[in-house]
């Protein structure tokens, strides 16, 4: 009896920090997500700052400062868009080059966009092109990713939540079947057969929540 109350402790323990540990993972996942896809929109708004300021004139190097500005009264001066931006204000009056600060920023925001930008520019300056068209083009594109990425989520959410449903049903019937008749339970764990259909079951069920959540995540 000792060995067979120890066996189902422990088949409840092993679901428990299997499940706690994936959700560990997938809410650390989400989280990095909703990081880049707000260091993204404040990209975004940069780039139409800085689009703004290069038709009425300003150069390149001084659009820096005035687009930090306004990333910080949007974001506040913690952010961390605002901060790069008075960061690259600052390369500039070291004596570098626009070309030179957006290639920097690039390396370190890990942003495709920020590293198309830093290509472009340096390309169009090159060719006595216009830059200004560069960052209002690449806002917009941008834009246009945003409104679709935000179509893509609605869709999703509604299955999001039918989808929780399915997952807790099994383990809450589990349960309930567990503690009203435990006997009914019983011959899972007192036998090698039992034991290893019960440890398939907990596989294929935890196999089924990590493709479900990649399909919908």
């Amino acid at each position: 009896m000792i060995s067979l109350a120890f066996f189902r402790l422990k088949s409840l323990l092993i679901p428990a920090i299997a499940a706690f540990v994936f959700l560990w993972l997938r809410d650390r996942k989400i989280r990095k997500a909703e990081e880049l896809a707000e260091k993204k929109k404040q990209f975004c708004d940069a780039l139409m700052t800085m689009s703004g300021l290069l038709l009425t004139g300003h150069p390149l190097e001084h659009v820096f400062l005035e687009t930090g500005n306004s990333l910080e009264r949007i974001y506040g001066r913690d952010s961390y868009m605002a901060s790069e931006f008075y960061r690259m204000d600052s390369g500039i009056r070291l004596n570098h080059t626009g070309e030179q600060v957006l290639n920097e920023f690039a390396e370190r925001s890990n942003l495709p966009e920020a590293a198309q930008l830093a290509g472009l520019v340096s390309y169009v300056r090159r060719n006595n092109g216009k830059t200004e068209e560069v960052c209002g083009n690449l806002a917009y594109q941008m834009s246009k990713s945003f409104e679709t990425e935000s179509e893509i989520r609605k869709i999703l959410s509604a299955g999001r939540t039918e989808l929780m449903m399915m997952r807790i049903l099994p383990p809450a019937i589990l349960l309930l079947l567990r503690f009203s008749d435990p006997e009914l339970l019983s011959y899972l764990y007192v036998n090698t057969q039992g034991r290893m259909f019960s440890f398939a079951c907990f596989l294929v069920y935890f196999g089924i929540w990590i493709i479900t959540d990649r399909m919908v995540g």
